[in-house]
């Protein structure tokens, strides 16, 4: 976990994954598991959180985008 530079919150798994996607675009289950050095399930449930959530939308099975007029 990282630490914000101007408040100093605390930044959560959730917030590093939602980072990733808004920075690499449709993004796949498997990229986001790879990149964060978790199973493919605990990916997925992260993605599947943030889509819950609206911040990102899911495009077709397993990918997920932060555009959400794709949803």
């Amino acid at each position: 976990m990282t630490a914000c530079p101007s408040c100093g919150r605390v930044a959560t798994r959730t917030s590093d994954v939602l980072t990733f996607v808004r920075q690499n675009g449709p993004t796949r289950t498997d990229q986001v598991a790879q990149h964060f050095g978790v199973p493919n399930y605990r990916a997925s449930r992260l993605l599947c959180h943030l889509a819950d959530r609206g911040l990102i939308a899911r495009v077709s099975h397993g990918v997920y985008s932060t555009d959400l007029r794709l949803r």
